[in-house]
């Protein structure tokens, strides 16, 4: 019997210290999932940037909708449009681009919602600006402070965060010269200090073209 006390001590401090152990390194391995998701120059502009920087990235979800999913989504929204939507004609053409556009758009609302809303809390508080939310590859970009970024990684539905800097794409003649660029390894990775809600500085992102892009009549 004392035995058996014994072993059953014994059991029962093992079992409390791993959970201890599991506890203290839960930390330590979701914040190693969270870097794992940085991808390029990303881990280290987060490095070089201060706390009050804001960090132009975009957030691609893991839940993207394509191929053979999309159109059987698509053939099924144009065959509840009406007789005919499917049919091999400019209408039925239309129809069939339209339902496209709309099972990208719905399943990207329903993807994106989570994220979007820690997103818009950040805002509020300062430490997010210029979130734009792109339904045709299910991807989110915003200009947020580092920590911002590790803690937004981190979330299941992210798969990747990329950097996303603003670049020149001028393509005429100036009215005048550039302005040269500053020195050091903050200029190089494009980062300025925290600045008031819409206050954008010059050149556009890659997110930024798509979003125009999808906003352009055909």
């Amino acid at each position: 019997m004392a035995r058996q006390r014994s072993i059953g001590v014994s059991f029962f401090v093992f079992a409390a210290l791993l959970s201890c152990f599991a506890a203290s390194a839960a930390p330590g391995a979701a914040a190693a999932t969270s870097d794992a998701k940085l991808t390029g120059d990303l881990p280290a502009v987060l490095e070089a940037a201060a706390p009050s920087d804001r960090v132009p990235v975009y957030f691609v979800l893991g839940e993207q909708l394509e191929g053979a999913a999309l159109r059987a989504r698509a053939a099924a929204l144009a065959g509840a449009a009406g007789p005919g939507a499917a049919a091999r004609d400019a209408q039925g053409k239309a129809l069939r681009r339209q339902a496209t556009v709309r099972a990208l758009r719905e399943h990207a609302a329903q993807a994106q919602a989570g994220l979007l809303a820690a997103l818009r809390e950040l805002e509020a508080q300062g430490a997010a600006t210029r979130v734009r939310p792109l339904w045709i590859g299910n991807v989110v970009g915003a200009d947020l402070t580092p920590d911002a970024v590790r803690a937004l990684a981190a979330r299941p539905e992210v798969t990747g965060v990329h950097w996303n800097p603003k670049r020149d794409v001028f393509l005429g003649p100036r009215a005048s010269a550039a302005p040269p660029p500053a020195p050091g390894l903050r200029a190089r990775y494009g980062l300025s200090p925290l600045a008031p809600a819409g206050t954008d500085g010059p050149g556009t992102d890659a997110l930024e073209c798509g979003v125009v892009k999808m906003r352009a009549p055909e």
